[in-house]
């Protein structure tokens, strides 16, 4: 154990000294300059002598921490200047990974770069400054909870896979980015305020169950689901594109009322065969129901190659299906017909006979531009005598 209550030390820090061993370095004054390295790396891999670091007072100024399983740093107040922060674990001899963890409860942290392929992040007060963090690896699972405090970052970047989705839970604080980007990741907001200029979610899942979240100036989904189980979120304009092995993104929506806004994309190139998947929708179709869905605040705010991007699967009040979309003149998108439905006819002598799905209206005209009126009292299936009307076409309305 080495304590530091006042003064200086300058130097490298390494604790424990071996494998079997426990340290220790406890500051709670004075300055402390140099690099710190927990934990001792034993003969046979993954037997390691933890170390911990902990703050409660006084400045460290550190070119780096480096910490291996089963070690840890701990502030709780103070003032800790670190070049390069890296939580690194271990792999054992089975080639899995043992997490090394980091504690912020109060004071100041202020870091260039955060390192954490394999390492659990707690934050519950105090104030972390960072330049650039990179979480996640493909044999570790990492985790950041920020439970209060303050993260404000630049560039948080989180690269998980199928086997590991790292996951970062806010359940409150603040925590603001230049850039998030999430892939084969998770991100759960229920409380706190998250603040984002660019979001960029890959083969991720973004859980937003509570809390404030200020609106992106842009966000991109690439085979990404947004699971809104709040009354709302706002974007900037979307982006949504296709990569090989990843195609449609979905947005879910809760049993609650809900309002959901993008801003006008249609400036902002979407890729197929990349689709929106709208799911659990209860709103209108005429628009202004329990769930809004907007693009922009016109019938512009989306073009028709995106429109035809955007499908609606098993909305309520209709028949199961997947819907495709339409844009009313706010901007609201709500569904518009079933994917794949269609008025079926057979002939038997001079009659037409039409059958479709329930749900919809049988509608004609004696021209195929229209106009087309609904056919009062028309069940399926339904006759139409050819020698009275030769020249007749039929669609489905609602």
């Amino acid at each position: 154990t080495y304590i530091l209550n006042g003064g200086a030390h300058t130097g490298m820090m390494v604790v424990p000294g071996g494998e079997l061993e426990t340290g220790f370095i406890i500051q709670t004054g004075g300055t402390n300059t140099g690099s710190i390295s927990l934990g001792a790396p034993g003969v046979t891999a993954g037997l390691i002598g933890p170390g911990t670091y902990t703050l409660s007072n006084g400045v460290l100024e550190a070119a780096s921490i480096s910490e291996m399983a089963g070690c840890s740093t701990k502030i709780y107040g103070g003032e800790a200047i670190v070049s390069d922060l890296a939580l690194n674990g271990t792999q054992d001899r089975y080639g899995d990974y043992g997490n090394s963890d980091f504690e912020l409860n109060g004071g100041l942290l202020s870091v260039q770069t955060i390192f954490m392929p394999a390492a659990d992040f707690h934050q519950s007060g105090g104030t972390n400054q960072v330049g650039n963090v990179s979480m996640g690896h493909q044999n570790a699972i990492s985790t950041y909870t920020l439970s209060g405090g303050a993260l404000l970052g630049s560039n948080f970047t989180c690269n998980g896979t199928f086997q590991t989705f790292p996951s970062f839970s806010q359940s409150g604080g603040l925590h603001t980015e230049t850039n998030l980007s999430f892939a084969y990741s998770v991100y759960t907001l229920s409380g706190g305020q998250l603040s984002v200029s660019n979001l960029q979610l890959t083969a991720s899942t973004f859980h937003h169950t509570g809390g404030a979240f200020t609106p992106p100036s842009f966000v991109e989904f690439v085979a990404a689901t947004w699971d809104e189980q709040a009354s709302g979120a706002q974007f900037g304009p979307l982006q949504l594109r296709y990569e090989v092995g990843a195609t449609n993104s979905n947005l879910l929506l809760p049993s609650t009322a809900c309002t959901v806004r993008f801003a006008n994309s249609s400036s902002v190139a979407w890729s197929a065969p990349a689709k929106l998947i709208i799911e659990h929708w209860n709103g209108s179709l005429s628009g202004g129901g329990m769930h809004q869905i907007f693009f922009g605040t016109s019938a512009s705010g989306l073009t028709a190659q995106q429109l035809s991007l955007v499908q609606f699967s098993n909305p309520a009040g209709l028949p199961n299906g997947t819907y495709s979309a339409r844009i009313l003149s706010d901007g609201e998108v709500v569904p518009n017909q079933a994917i794949g439905t269609s008025v079926t006819y057979s002939t038997h002598g001079n009659n037409l006979v039409l059958t479709w799905p329930t749900g919809w209206t049988l509608q004609s005209a004696t021209n195929v531009a229209g106009p087309y009126s609904n056919i009062s009292g028309a069940t399926s299936p339904y006759t139409n005598d050819m020698t009275l009307d030769p020249q007749r076409f039929f669609r489905l309305g609602q």
